[in-house]
């Protein structure tokens, strides 16, 4: 059995040990209430850009022409009443779509990933480091885009999507911005 060679008063034993605790104590509820030190480091911010289509005299033609024939399938048919119902809902169902096109084809630049929405009909995330080129060259291939003044974005190895943005010369400045690699061509095909 070990013994010790000092003797220490009992109340001076209880003493050290109700410090050791109360200095315990104190520290660990120093450590609860005090406002913790921010860590240091960097949150990249993305901000949503989002660019809504150009609108073509094409498109306000097509909507115009299935209003019409809306309207002369009422006039016209309203005596066959399955004629008619099967016609209005066909062509209800159209302009919806066509609706829902104008206030929904829009571009949205997410960080580095570009969201391409044409209503319900289209919807395409593109990582904007894939594109590698960007033409001014029209294309009258459906894409989702509501005008013919579009431009085209190649991305992969010979994959093209086209898009006609409002602000044409700040969404290819904000592309370049994420991914400075993009070149562009004119409409003569030079590079710029």
């Amino acid at each position: 059995m070990y013994k010790s060679t000092k003797s220490f008063p009992v109340h001076q034993i209880c003493d050290q040990h109700h410090r050791f605790l109360l200095l315990k104590t104190t520290i660990s509820l120093s450590q609860v209430y005090s406002k913790p030190k921010p860590k240091k480091f960097f949150v990249h911010l993305h901000m949503n850009t989002t660019y809504k289509s150009k609108v073509g005299s094409l498109f306000i033609w097509l909507y115009l022409c299935v209003t019409t024939v809306l309207i002369a399938i009422t006039t016209l048919c309203r005596h066959e009443m399955w004629v008619l119902i099967i016609d209005t809902a066909l062509t209800l169902v159209c302009m919806l779509m066509l609706t829902d096109m104008y206030l929904h084809t829009d571009y949205t630049i997410n960080g580095d990933i570009l969201h391409i929405r044409c209503g319900v009909l289209f919807s395409m995330r593109l990582p904007i480091k894939q594109i590698t080129e960007i033409s001014h060259n029209p294309s009258y291939l459906s894409s989702p885009a509501l005008s013919m003044k579009r431009i085209g974005l190649k991305y992969g190895r010979n994959r093209w999507v086209y898009v006609s943005p409002r602000n044409e010369a700040d969404f290819i400045s904000k592309l370049k911005s994420v991914n400075p690699g993009i070149t562009t061509t004119d409409k003569a095909g030079r590079r710029k």
